[in-house]
């Protein structure tokens, strides 16, 4: 249940649920039933989700397993193009062109842009283009490029 109401990260709604599981386990079943309804408001979970985690254990797992990884060499290759073709320009700036720089690249032969690699440049987010970026493009300080030619 999604309201207009900003969301509680994970650590807050994990920390909001150990204060109220006290209350809830020292309750009446009335008491229970509108402590239940306002955990159900101020998470955004369902009744059953509220009540499956009151009765877990209430803290943060490390995933079992890392992720794989889901872009290979060659979605890295052509982002390597695709950022020398900008000039190198940020992520924030390349994100958007990135699949019609690529086409443009394609169409004279700079690179080879298969089905698969321009869906998986259609769906490649601005997280992942700012962490394929070249080394030591994003660590100058904001303001510092052309700082000695401002006046």
């Amino acid at each position: 249940m999604k309201t207009g109401i900003e969301q509680l990260t994970l650590d807050e709604r994990l920390k909001y649920l150990r204060i109220m599981r006290a209350r809830y386990q020292e309750a009446d079943r009335q008491t229970k039933t509108a402590l239940l309804d306002q955990m159900v408001a101020v998470t955004g979970l369902h009744r059953k989700s509220v009540l499956r985690q009151l009765g877990g254990d209430l803290q943060r797992h490390p995933r079992s397993t890392e992720r794989s990884a889901t872009y290979g060499p060659e979605v890295q290759a052509a982002l390597a193009v695709i950022a020398e073709s900008l000039d190198d320009v940020c992520a924030e700036r390349r994100h958007p062109q990135v699949v019609t720089t690529a086409e443009y690249l394609a169409a004279h032969g700079e690179l080879l842009l298969t089905p698969t690699l321009r869906a998986q440049l259609a769906h490649i987010s601005l997280s992942t283009v700012r962490r394929h970026c070249p080394p030591g493009h994003d660590d100058v300080p904001p303001g510092s490029r052309f700082g000695s030619i401002i006046i």
